[in-house]
């Protein structure tokens, strides 16, 4: 099967084969300016004492055991969380 010969100018791609698109995190002030941006949305809160911080991480492995993870359900509810948080 013969592949069809496609008019470039039909292609959608804003730009197709041709030069690479700048990448805006190159550009120092627009790295800080995305770094801000991701820092303001993390909440500030003092670092969890080793108490705390090993009964979180007990408490995720049980619910990782039990499957929790592997739902359909939270699985939507991580991706959608990242996408919101990426800004995407």
């Amino acid at each position: 099967m013969a592949s069809r010969h496609t008019d470039p100018a039909d292609d959608p791609r804003p730009n197709p084969g041709g030069t690479p698109e700048p990448d805006p995190l190159a550009d120092s002030r627009a790295l800080r300016a995305a770094i801000e941006r991701i820092m303001s949305d993390v909440p500030d809160r003092p670092p969890l004492d080793d108490a705390e911080r090993r009964e979180r991480v007990e408490a995720l492995r049980q619910e990782i055991e039990k499957g929790a993870y592997m739902s359909d359900e939270k699985i939507v509810d991580i991706v959608d969380r990242l996408l919101r948080k990426w800004n995407l």
